[in-house]
């Protein structure tokens, strides 16, 4: 009992927490123990309590959830290994080995979300190993659009972290066909009610047609008759029939008048209610694809640009400034000893810390060409077009200022208060470049900053 891994870990970490994820014996899957060691009034180890799940629940859990017809969600940890699924499957792999009297027996290992037997899982498990290099990397929300199979996925990934140290990655899958479906459906009742009003106005065209020529039919055969000097037939009684004939004629005409009056205001009534939910419906549609280009440019915890943004704004600005052949600059910014901060304040404390530098830095640029944008983790990069080296080292004197004016409590730093080292480089693009270069140049001068005491800028010496 005292080598099994759950009883290691509680006697290693000494508090409450949760043991790594191991094999069960009976039934043969896996499962978590949360472990708490028990010590005697002499804090010596008298024991270990333990209440363990096996991961095959959580992944019922997950499947029942409803948040969309066709969305999904899984965990998984930093190592990238898979813990549970919506889409129940098990989360390791069967291995066979043979003993010594040659009866085969199962080993399970756990299983890579990169290998999941489940398309989506597999392909946005690949995806974050791209972008991030491992699973380690991510520490704050992520909002994604992941292309698949020709569509694209939206993917939210949140790290959950708990006081008793479990750190898992929760990754919520949505299609974006389940945010047309209703779009779609809609429009195809739409369609069919404007079918079914056509059908109906032809069918009440038709019959009014015939009340009408009915009784015009039968007075142009009456008044062919007297042309004929048919009396007997046609003119016993004329004065009165051919009377009745008129006016019999003429409520008939008004009844079908007035039919047609009633008939045209409430078409007329349906209509401006139809144009008026589909201008709702576009107007919804307008405010979901705003919401979607917002979630895929900002940043989810400090609501400034985001890496995506940066990214594609940069090749559109290094585009430009090549043909226009002007200066582009860009400043990489990075908080000193942020892991320190973190350590020292909180995971909480650290989220509130990157909120307030990234609006005080988002504040500095005055002109709508520039962007500020998050870059990874606590570093920030700021474009400024049309920019030289020293108009560039100005704005990152303004942004140095604008955090000193924060006074960001550091205890655990010499300064005693929050503080940026900044790399800054400006040049001139020309063919054979990419925007690579000026960000490896401000990269380089930001390097140089922290190794000469941080809380400084420092231009790069790049030069076309």
């Amino acid at each position: 009992m005292r080598s099994t891994d759950w009883y290691i870990a509680a006697k290693k970490a000494g508090k409450q927490a949760w043991s790594p994820i191991f094999v069960c014996k009976v039934p043969n899957t896996l499962g978590i123990d949360a472990i708490t060691p028990i010590y005697d009034d002499k804090h010596e180890l008298k024991g270990v309590f333990s209440s363990g799940i096996i991961l095959a629940g959580i992944g019922t859990f997950l499947n029942n959830l409803n948040f969309s017809p066709s969305g999904k969600t899984f965990i998984i940890e930093h190592s990238g290994d898979l813990v549970a699924t919506s889409t129940l499957e098990n989360p390791y792999l069967k291995n066979t080995k043979q003993n010594v009297k040659k009866n085969d027996k199962e080993i399970l290992t756990r299983l890579p979300a990169t290998q999941s037997n489940d398309p989506q899982t597999k392909a946005i498990a690949t995806y974050l190993r791209e972008q991030y290099g491992n699973f380690h990397q991510i520490s704050d929300n992520l909002h994604l659009q992941v292309p698949f199979q020709g569509k694209m996925l939206f993917v939210h990934v949140a790290p959950y972290r708990d006081r008793h140290e479990l750190d898992w990655l929760l990754v919520v899958v949505i299609p974006d066909s389940d945010f047309m479906g209703e779009i779609q459906a809609n429009f195809r009742l739409t369609i069919l009610i404007s079918v079914i009003t056509l059908l109906i106005a032809m069918g009440l065209g038709i019959m009014t047609t015939r009340w009408i020529t009915h009784p015009i039919l039968r007075l142009t055969k009456t008044s062919q008759a007297i042309a004929k000097g048919d009396w007997q037939n046609s003119v016993a009684g004329e004065s009165q029939t051919s009377q009745i004939l008129e006016w019999q004629i003429i409520a008939e005409v008004n009844t079908l008048s007035d039919s047609f009056h009633s008939m045209t205001i409430q078409l007329k009534s349906y209509l401006e209610t139809l144009e008026h939910r589909v201008e709702e419906r576009t107007d919804e549609l307008m405010i979901a694809n705003r919401q979607l280009e917002s979630l895929v440019n900002l940043d989810g915890l400090t609501q400034i640009a985001n890496r995506r943004r940066f990214d594609d704004y940069l090749a559109i600005e290094w585009q430009r400034h090549q043909r226009e052949q002007i200066p582009l600059a860009l400043i990489l910014m990075d908080i000193d000893y942020f892991k320190r901060y973190n350590d020292s304040y909180g995971h909480q404390g650290g989220d509130d810390c990157l909120i307030q530098v990234a609006q005080a830095i988002a504040q500095v640029p005055k002109r709508p060409s520039d962007l500020t944008a998050r870059y990874g983790g606590e570093e920030f990069v700021m474009v400024l077009c049309n920019t030289d080296t020293e108009g560039a080292l100005k704005i990152a004197a303004e942004v140095q200022t604008a955090i000193a004016d924060l006074a960001i409590p550091h205890e655990t730093y010499v300064n005693n208060y929050v503080t940026l080292s900044m790399g800054v480089a400006s040049l001139i693009p020309i063919s054979g470049q990419n925007p690579e270069s000026l960000i490896s140049y401000a990269d380089k001068a930001l390097y140089t900053a922290k190794d000469q005491g941080r809380n400084r800028a420092i231009a790069s010496s790049c030069s076309n």
